[in-house]
């Protein structure tokens, strides 16, 4: 049985990085979880016009949940 997603949207805000991990880019997003919040946040991320970014952060209100730096990736819980 498949589980049923949450009836409400949870805001995030994703922030594009420089190679000395200064913001060049912010974008919001609603999504019902981390997980879509990732798949999003990483979509915007590959877009051409965001090839020099060296990476992202994506939040959850006060709580990073996802890091990703080109060739690392990060997830909240993963440090725990």
């Amino acid at each position: 049985m498949r589980a049923t997603p949450p009836s409400y949207t949870m805001f995030y805000r994703g922030y594009l990085l420089n190679s000395d991990n200064s913001f060049r880019g912010a974008r919001e997003f609603h999504c019902f979880d981390d997980a879509e919040a990732r798949q999003r946040a990483m979509a915007w991320l590959n877009l051409t016009e965001n090839d020099g970014a060296a990476g992202m952060e994506l939040w959850q209100l006060d709580q990073c949940v996802f890091f990703h730096q080109r060739g690392t990736i990060v997830t909240r819980g993963s440090t725990d």
